[in-house]
């Protein structure tokens, strides 16, 4: 019974799936996101992580489009 209870348990306790790299980017402070898209780069393939980019540029304030250009030629436009 004990063991039963505790597969109970750890079936209900299931991780939650990783975020997406778009949400990873959007929840990365602007000082940050140079950092984060080279490590991103690194960990997923570029096409991805470029995909996500151009769908975070649609998404974010026109405010930050300056810091959004830069990371972009550094690591997306190559």
């Amino acid at each position: 019974m004990q063991t039963l209870d505790s597969l109970k348990r750890f079936v209900g306790m299931r991780p939650e799936p990783p975020p997406s790299i778009l949400e990873v980017l959007q929840r990365t402070p602007l000082d940050r996101l140079d950092q984060t898209v080279a490590r991103l780069k690194k960990r997923t393939p570029a096409t991805d992580v470029r995909k996500a980019y151009v769908d975070l540029l649609g998404l974010a304030p026109l405010e930050h489009f300056g810091v959004l250009r830069e990371v972009y030629m550094k690591h997306i436009a190559e």
